[in-house]
C-alpha cells in the first residue's frame, strides 16, 4: 500500500471517494 499512497494523486482520487461516500450517507439520512 506505501508506494500507492506514496503518489499525490491516490490521495485525491480517496479523497474524493471518501467526500462521495459522505455525502450519499448524508443524503439518505435527509431523505429518511
Amino acid at each position: 500500500l506505501t508506494p500507492l499512497f506514496a503518489k499525490p494523486r491516490s490521495w485525491q482520487i480517496l479523497d474524493m471517494l471518501i467526500a462521495l461516500t459522505m455525502w450519499v450517507i448524508a443524503v439518505k439520512l435527509l431523505l429518511m
